[in-house]
């Protein structure tokens, strides 16, 4: 059985065999992380929004936005620009809250407002046109994506062969 879930989930807590996380990784001495990839996040709207609003061209603009941001226990209600040589979180004014990424980009694309993603979750609706990335000079602080299972559990063949194909196709560059 395979679970969706944006939340924070600890693998003992939920009888899971694995977990992909997007973004940093809390101290837990029970479990072991294997960094898949780094990936890019972006910031974009629809174009129906930028007509209706305008499209923002430095960071402080986005104070003047409707913007759509994660909850506590989901996707990260701050968003990471590259301003200089530095990464700074810069906190959106958050028009709404969602719990799940996938409803995030979908409102943005529905023309609710920005949203900052990573690149993978975006990307169809950006070829598709739906979205458009806006601050690409600002937006290349990457979000690590790791596989995380318990410290000393015997994994099944089944989620092995499965780790391991993870790892080989990021190690490839297919996972982007």
């Amino acid at each position: 059985t395979m679970t969706f879930n944006d939340g924070l989930i600890d693998p003992m807590q939920v009888d899971a065999d694995l977990v992909v996380r997007f973004g940093q990784l809390q101290d837990s001495s029970h479990l072991i992380a294997r960094k898949l990839m780094g990936q890019e996040r972006i910031i974009c709207g629809s174009p129906e929004y930028f007509e209706r609003y305008g499209v923002p061209a430095i960071p402080e603009d986005i104070n003047n936005h409707h913007c759509i941001v994660g909850t506590g226990d989901g996707p990260p209600q701050h968003w990471a620009l590259r301003i200089g040589e530095k990464s700074r979180m810069l906190t959106p004014p958050a028009t709404h809250r969602l719990s799940d990424g996938e409803s995030i980009v979908e409102m943005a694309a529905a023309g609710f407002g920005l949203c900052q993603m990573p690149v993978s979750l975006v990307r169809s609706k950006i070829d598709q046109g739906r979205l458009v990335p806006v601050l690409e000079s600002y937006a290349d602080v990457e979000v690590d994506i790791h596989l995380m299972w318990l410290r000393g559990a015997s994994l099944a063949p089944r989620v092995r062969y499965f780790i391991d194909r993870l790892v080989e196709h990021a190690e490839s560059g297919d996972l982007g």
